[in-house]
């Protein structure tokens, strides 16, 4: 991660860095939720490049209840679809 995005401080080395992909709306919410719940256990950082920000476990958290009211009012509006 370091390498691939120089300009960013991680705030320390850390030994592990994971990845997250997601391709639907309600994997969005699911893997937040995992994020948080993660962060809340260490000392970590999440890392959105979509907004170029670190974030703590409490923000995490708070993106999480996001993308789960996203996916809500999105499956409310279209119908429950996965592949949105």
């Amino acid at each position: 991660m370091a390498e691939t995005c120089p300009e960013t401080d991680f705030r320390g080395p850390w030994a592990y860095a994971y990845a997250f992909y997601i391709a639907t709306f309600p994997a969005c919410a699911g893997t937040w939720i995992a994020i948080a719940a993660a962060l809340r256990l260490s000392t970590g950082v999440a890392f959105d490049p979509q907004e170029d920000k670190l974030l703590t476990a409490e923000a995490a958290i708070r993106y999480a209840h996001e993308a789960v009211a996203s996916t809500a009012r999105l499956e409310a509006q279209f119908g429950r679809n996965t592949s949105l």
